[in-house]
């Protein structure tokens, strides 16, 4: 069905989904004297960015290649795999 047939409910509405989970998900963490329970989200955390890395390498690889004759969008290649690597830091201190 196209979206501008789809009927409108308000609990589709990202923004209802937004306040949902900031009332009951992150506001009783925040709530907390104790900072050990921060410990699960933690790790829940850390292995939602883990399968997120691992599902987007894979899904490069299993793309199918299709021949383009348009320009390429970024005109800077890579240099080399270590270059690549080097965004890991900036994307950990900004996930922390």
């Amino acid at each position: 069905m196209p979206k501008s047939e789809m009927p409108y409910h308000f609990y589709t509405d990202h923004r209802f989904a937004l306040v949902v989970l900031c009332i009951f998900l992150i506001m009783p963490m925040s709530i907390s004297k104790e900072i050990s329970i921060q410990k699960y989200t933690s790790v829940l955390g850390t292995l939602a960015a883990t399968y997120l890395s691992v599902a987007i390498i894979i899904k490069y690889y299993t793309m199918l290649t299709v021949a383009d004759h348009k320009a390429p969008l970024y005109s800077n290649r890579i240099s080399s795999w270590a270059s690549m690597f080097s965004v890991i830091p900036t994307i950990c201190f900004g996930f922390q």
